[in-house]
């Protein structure tokens, strides 16, 4: 397009953490005529996905018209903030213009909108029904243009689609009782350990990588049911290693116990949350009962271990999801309550110090499981070559890890065009990284014909 480029600027203030979920890039690249689309909601007329052209420039911000509501208005910039209902305020804001660019939409953005030049790209479709929803954006055959059609995609919605549009309605009651859904600890517990009957455990996607908010939300799912048990938790028979010393013996060195609160730190705090945590830590480092918690967390996630996992000489996935089941149920039981309430010398400690404590006993299940695969991987390195079962289920799993790579690196490659774009000297990059994506578009295209293809010839 023409015309020099004008870029706002964010303002940023609080935890970085939260600012990639913010609809509001850093820095916001414009030009006159250049078309943009809200991101909030400003009135009743200017709505979030509004669709717009820029017309002018103002030093707070630029003037665009919206042809739609027939009008031109000056865009200032707003306030995206993050609430910590805990702390109650917000801990981190970004100040910035409420647009993005809008050369294109996905079909989930664009629903509700009616356009009269439309030009639908059909490259990434591939569930049933987006392209109808995409033409349906339409409001006259002149206006619109499909690319990239491909047969495959005039394909029916799944049965169970069909048969809930069909099935008779549900009859609401006035307490929503029928919306509720009892929790797996309302089962009886011979079903508990159930591979069948086991959805989530509260170790259940959480890893090294993820954040202090995604830990947190996992694990305060259970928090209220240990704080209840609290208050009924009987005083356990105090363990044989009360010192300390006895324990210190006993655990393996690979588990370095004495360096996970340390480990476990937050180096920089932000919130009042990762200060409890920190100070919850702290007390642990000098605490004479914590070898001792160490000791039977780590005593009873062996015996588990052993029982299920090492108990065979192939296990499958079933022997893990009956560990994790086990370890789930000894962690809300009454005998776990009773250690950390000793831990920590009082019968009723805060939800921070129960936090510290489960994420120790995530580090030493982590370590313990680590280690105990560690001769599995050790045999699997000394194959040559792995030969995987013809089958339909393997080609989906490899149709499955080749397809999550090729995103993977598709996004990473959009990224790089994002950063250097705008940059004199970064376009070469820009170009270079634009031309992986448009090979990986490819590559997912050419799988997806040969896929549909090869379903057709089996029919």
């Amino acid at each position: 397009m023409p015309g020099s480029i004008q870029n706002y600027k964010a303002i940023d203030s609080g935890d970085t953490r939260y600012l990639k979920a913010f609809a509001a890039p850093q820095n916001l690249y414009l030009k006159r005529d250049a078309p943009v689309m809200l991101t909030v909601n400003l009135s009743e007329e200017l709505v979030n996905g509004l669709i717009g052209k820029v017309v002018d420039f103002a030093e707070n911000g630029p003037r665009v018209h919206f042809e739609s509501i027939s009008m031109t208005t000056l865009i200032t910039p707003y306030t995206f903030s993050k609430y910590d209902p805990e702390m109650k305020k917000n801990v981190t804001t970004r100040r910035q213009i409420p647009l993005t660019l809008a050369f294109s939409l996905t079909v989930h953005k664009a629903q509700g909108l009616s356009l009269d030049r439309l030009q639908i790209d059909c490259r990434h479709m591939t569930q049933p029904g987006q392209l109808g929803v995409a033409i349906g954006r339409a409001t006259r055959k002149a206006g619109l243009r499909v690319l990239n059609f491909k047969k495959s995609l005039l394909r029916p919605q799944p049965d169970k689609v069909t048969e809930f549009y069909n099935s008779a309605t549900s009859i609401f009651k006035k307490d929503n009782s029928c919306c509720i859904f009892n929790d797996l600890t309302e089962l009886p517990e011979k079903k508990v350990n159930t591979e069948e009957n086991i959805r989530i455990t509260m170790f259940e996607g959480v890893n090294d990588e993820m954040g202090d908010e995604e830990e947190e939300t996992i694990m305060l799912q259970v928090l209220d049911e240990v704080l209840n048990k609290l208050d009924n938790a009987t005083q356990a028979t105090p363990p044989d290693c009360t010192d300390g010393l006895h324990c210190d013996n006993d655990i393996p060195d690979y588990m370095q116990i004495h360096n996970i609160p340390k480990q476990l730190k937050f180096k920089e705090t932000c919130t009042q949350s990762q200060q409890d945590l920190n100070a919850a830590f702290d007390e642990l480092e000098g605490s004479r009962h914590f070898m001792s918690f160490c000791y039977k967390i780590w005593s009873k996630y062996n015996n588990i271990l052993t029982s299920t996992v090492l108990s065979h000489d192939h296990p499958k996935n079933k022997d893990m999801t009956e560990l994790y089941a086990q370890i789930a149920q000894y962690m809300t039981s009454d005998e776990y309550l009773s250690e950390v309430a000793r831990l920590f010398g009082r019968r009723k400690p805060s939800k921070h110090e129960y936090s510290a404590a489960f994420r120790v006993a995530v580090v030493i299940r982590e370590r313990l499981i680590k280690e105990a695969a560690r001769p599995y991987k050790e045999q699997t390195c000394q194959n040559d070559e792995k030969h995987f079962e013809n089958s339909e289920a393997g080609k989906g799993k490899i149709r499955y890890i080749g397809g999550w790579c090729v995103a993977s690196t598709k996004h990473l490659k959009k990224q790089e065009v994002k950063r250097n774009l705008f940059s004199p000297s970064g376009k070469k990059k820009a170009h270079i990284a634009d031309m992986y994506v448009q090979y990986l578009e490819q590559l997912e295209e050419d799988e997806h014909t040969l896929l549909q293809e090869s379903k057709e010839k089996l029919h």
